[in-house]
């Protein structure tokens, strides 16, 4: 388990092997999506496939040789129980997301998000987007891997993990969800001369994850920083990989009042008018209405007064 008082930094690591013929990517954000649970009122279920999104969007963005500004958008059309999944990040070291149904009646972890489609969005600081679409099995590490597989001709191997704590407080006996560990790691192994080498690399990669067992089996350092440093260690062990960059990862939400009352703008005077009568009589004879944020779950108050002068 995590420490609960750890400051709310998640930390990344990329190295490359010692032969030169691998890239592996290490990264803990325990404490990042830890607060993200929080402000979203999560479910296990739904954060789990949430939580493996942001881990996925952090270690696909560390892959690419970026500039700081560049982002990487991932968006799962999903038909199952959790709706559609959204998460981002920056080359800044940045990361936010969102799940349809936030709190799905789902008791399983073991439950996919079921079939649809992953699109993968990168914009850079000259707005260039670039897009790449693939199907989707409900499953975030296998669908990652089909993206790079597919649209960035890399052959990666990606591994993630999301575990959840219950912690009882003493004197008032009241229970809450926490994600007690939140870590992952993707290794590319570089194009070589030929299938036979590609695949005796593969098959060392392989061999070496497996001698490491489950994901929610390490016993990692409380720190992500040392976190992450240790995972890599033990992926590469028996060699001296070449640090290529490190950095901590953040929490960020770009809403604003400004934000919202853009939207509003955008509104067709049907979905004002809805707005603005509510659905009881309470919501009709209120002086303003309440907008959330569905990426942290803050609350906008908007004046109704503002609402029909733009309709």
């Amino acid at each position: 388990m995590k420490d609960s008082n750890m400051n709310e930094s998640g930390f990344v690591r990329k190295s490359i092997s010692e032969d030169g013929r691998a890239v592996i990517v290490t990264a803990d954000l325990t404490p990042v999506l830890r607060k993200i649970i929080k402000q979203l009122g999560a479910f296990p279920a739904s954060f789990n496939h949430l939580g493996q999104a942001c881990l996925g969007a952090v270690l696909i963005q560390a892959l690419s040789d970026t500039d700081e500004e560049e982002k990487l958008e991932l968006q799962w059309q999903s038909t199952g129980p959790f709706g559609n999944l959204y998460a981002d990040a920056l080359g800044t070291g940045k990361i936010r997301g969102t799940i349809q149904n936030l709190q799905a009646n789902v008791e399983s972890l073991k439950i996919s998000m079921g079939q649809g489609l992953l699109q993968v969005r990168k914009l850079d600081s000259h707005n260039i987007k670039s897009t790449g679409i693939v199907e989707s099995t409900g499953w975030v590490a296998g669908d990652l891997k089909t993206f790079l597989e597919q649209s960035e001709q890399k052959t990666c191997a990606i591994n993630l993990h999301v575990g959840f704590e219950i912690l009882s407080d003493p004197v008032t006996k009241l229970e809450e969800l926490q994600i007690a560990e939140a870590f992952g790691f993707m290794i590319h192994v570089l194009p070589t001369d030929t299938e036979d080498e590609k695949t005796k690399l593969l098959q060392l990669w392989d061999h070496r994850h497996k001698m490491l067992g489950p994901l929610n089996e390490w016993a990692l350092p409380m720190n992500p920083e040392e976190s992450s440093k240790t995972m890599m260690e033990w992926l590469t062990v028996g060699s001296k990989p070449r640090l290529l960059k490190k950095f901590p990862v953040e929490y960020f939400c770009t809403c604003s009042e400004d934000r919202i009352q853009r939207a509003i703008d955008l509104l067709t005077e049907r979905e004002k008018k809805w707005i603005l009568t509510g659905d009881s009589e309470e919501d009709e004879n209120s002086s303003a209405v309440s907008v959330n944020c569905e990426f942290c779950g803050k609350t906008y108050s908007i004046r109704k007064e503002i609402l029909k002068t733009k309709s």
